[in-house]
C-alpha cells in the first residue's frame, strides 16, 4: 500500500468528476424548472462521495471515521453549553464574547467549537470570531434539531458499544422478541421491552425531548402519495350506501396519514375509514377531537391481538413493521390477513432498502436493531408476507432514503 505521499487516486476519479460535474448540471436545471428531483439530487451526493473517497488514501479514510465520534460528542457539548443559541444568526461573535454568554472558559469554548470549524458545521472569521453556517443553523431555534442529537449521542450511540457484549451474551443472531433487545440489555433491564425502558427514562438523558424531537424528522416522510388510494375511492363511488370498512389505518397514531390520504384521495369518505390504536393512543385521538376525523371510527385494539375489523377493503400499516423482528412481524401480518377478504388488500409504507443500501439506510437498519428492529428488502417483505399467507401483489419503490409502498393480497 502506497504511504500518504505517494498516494495518487486512481484513473477512475476523472470519471466520477465528469459524472458529478453532469449530475450538478442537471440538480440545477430540475431546481430552474422549479422542482429539485430527488433521485437526481441522491445521485449528486452519492457521486461526491464517490470523489472524495478516490481523493482519500484508506488510512485517511479509515482516521476520518475514529475521528467522527470527536465530531459528534463536540457538538453534543457545544449545544448543551448553549453554543449554538447564543450565536447570532446572521454576524460573527467573537470567542471571548460567546464565552461570557455562555459563562466559560474562553479557551474551552475555542477549543470545542474548533471541532466544529474543522467540520464545517461552523465557520470562523479572521482569527477570534466565530459564526453560523447553513448547517449550524439547524441546531438553534424553536425547531431545534439538538434534542434529537442528544438522544442519539446519550442514548443510542452507548447501546452501539455495547453491543459486543450483547452478542456474546445472547448469540450471534439478530434480536428476535421484544424483550433482551440490545437497547434494554445496554440499559441494564433486558426481561423489559423498549417501550417500558423508555417509558421509565423519559426524564432521563432527554429521551422525551429527544423522541418528539424525531418526530421532526416523521413529518419529512411523505403521508399522502406513497400508494395511489384513487381506485378505494371508485369502490366507495360505485356503492355509496356500502357500510363496508374502506381503509383501515393500523397503528394510527394522531389519525394524520388517513387524513392526508383523504384529503388527497376525492371521493374517499372519512365515514368509511377505521383509526385503529392502543387505548391510551386512540383517548388521546378523541380528545383532540380534530373536526377532519370526527367520522372515522376509532377504535382501541393491540395489532398483536385479533383484528376487530373483517373484510375491510384495504387495510394499511405505516412505519410501524421496522420496530419488530421477522418473527413479531409475521403474527402481526398473520393477524390482518385473518381478517381479510378475497379482494381484501394490505398495504405496508415502510422504508425499503436497496441491496446493497445507502449508508443512510444501512445505518438506520443498524439503530433499529438496537431497538430489535429490521429496515428490509422487497425480498424481506416477501418472505414475510409468505409466512403470514399473504403474497406481493405490487410494489411502489421510491429510491433512496424514503418511503415505499408493498401491496399484499391473500395467497
Amino acid at each position: 500500500m502506497a504511504t500518504l505521499s505517494g498516494f495518487v487516486p486512481g484513473a477512475e476519479l476523472d470519471t466520477s468528476v465528469a459524472e458529478l460535474s453532469q449530475a450538478v448540471r442537471d440538480l440545477r436545471s430540475s431546481a430552474g424548472l422549479g422542482a429539485v428531483d430527488p433521485k437526481q439530487r441522491g445521485k449528486a451526493i452519492e457521486l461526491a462521495q464517490t470523489v472524495l473517497g478516490s481523493l482519500k488514501h484508506p488510512i485517511e479514510a479509515m482516521m476520518d471515521e475514529y475521528f467522527g465520534i470527536s465530531f459528534i460528542m463536540a457538538t453534543r457539548l457545544f449545544a448543551s453549553l448553549g453554543g449554538f443559541e447564543h450565536i447570532p444568526s446572521e454576524e460573527p461573535i467573537s470567542y471571548n464574547d460567546l464565552a461570557k454568554k455562555l459563562d466559560s472558559d474562553t479557551s474551552l469554548i475555542k477549543r470545542v467549537a474548533w471541532v466544529l470549524v474543522a467540520n464545517g458545521l461552523l465557520k470562523q472569521v479572521d482569527s477570534d470570531k466565530v459564526t453560523h453556517t447553513p448547517r449550524s443553523k439547524v441546531f438553534a431555534g424553536p425547531h431545534s434539531l439538538h434534542p434529537a442529537f442528544q438522544y442519539m449521542a446519550s442514548v443510542s450511540i452507548p447501546v452501539l458499544f455495547a453491543l459486543p457484549d450483547y452478542f456474546e451474551k445472547y448469540g450471534r443472531k439478530e434480536p428476535a422478541t421484544r424483550t433482551h433487545t440490545p437497547y434494554s440489555f445496554a440499559h441494564g433491564k433486558p426481561e423489559l421491552t423498549v417501550w417500558e425502558v423508555m417509558r421509565q427514562d423519559s426524564d432521563r438523558n432527554g429521551v422525551a425531548e429527544g423522541m418528539r424531537a424525531f418526530g421532526a424528522f416523521e413529518k419529512m416522510m411523505p403521508m399522502a402519495g406513497v400508494y395511489d388510494f384513487g381506485w378505494v375511492a371508485r369502490e366507495a363511488a360505485a356503492d355509496p350506501a356500502g357500510t363496508r370498512a374502506l381503509v383501515v389505518d393500523v397503528g394510527a397514531s394522531k389519525g394524520h396519514v388517513t387524513k392526508a390520504i383523504c384529503e388527497s384521495t376525492p371521493g374517499l369518505p372519512m365515514s368509511r375509514c377505521v383509526l385503529q390504536d392502543l387505548p391510551e393512543v386512540v383517548a388521546e385521538l378523541e380528545k383532540a377531537d380534530d373536526p377532519a376525523l370526527r367520522d372515522a371510527q376509532k377504535i382501541a385494539m393491540d395489532f398483536h391481538q385479533e383484528q376487530p375489523v373483517k373484510g375491510a377493503l384495504v387495510y394499511f400499516i405505516r412505519r410501524c413493521l421496522h420496530d419488530y423482528g421477522d418473527e413479531e412481524c409475521v403474527e402481526i401480518l398473520r393477524v390482518i390477513a385473518d381478517a381479510m377478504a378475497p379482494d381484501s388488500r394490505l398495504v405496508i409504507m415502510e422504508q425499503i432498502m436497496s441491496n446493497p443500501p445507502i449508508a443512510m439506510c444501512a445505518a438506520t437498519d443498524l439503530f433499529m436493531m438496537n431497538l430489535g428492529g429490521k429496515e428490509r428488502t422487497v425480498e424481506g417483505f416477501g418472505e414475510l408476507a409468505s409466512k403470514a399467507g399473504l403474497k406481493i401483489s405490487n410494489v411502489n419503490l421510491t429510491e433512496g432514503f424514503g418511503l415505499s409502498a408493498v401491496e399484499c393480497a391473500q395467497a
